[in-house]
């Protein structure tokens, strides 16, 4: 277990401090409380990360349908021809 500062984590995931306390005091971000001392341990962070990917959506057409990427790229070009 590699257990980061505040200050280390915010450089090393690049979020302002401000940012990490904040998360830290709504339990959104894996921490630990040792007194007033925060610590997180990279590996939980990192698995947090992860799982807050989003993903992207299709685009719909106008029936609510989804388009393909390919058939996104069919009308670009006839639309360019």
């Amino acid at each position: 277990m590699e257990l980061l500062t505040i200050k280390e984590l915010s450089e090393r995931i690049n979020v302002k401090e401000s940012t990490l306390y904040s998360w830290a005091n709504i339990c959104s971000i894996p921490c630990y409380r040792f007194g007033r001392l925060l610590r997180f341990d990279i590996a939980e962070v990192e698995e947090w990360i992860k799982e807050s990917k989003i993903e992207p959506l299709s685009t719909p057409d106008f029936k609510g349908n989804a388009i393909s990427d390919e058939k996104i790229e069919e009308i670009i070009e006839s639309a360019i021809e």
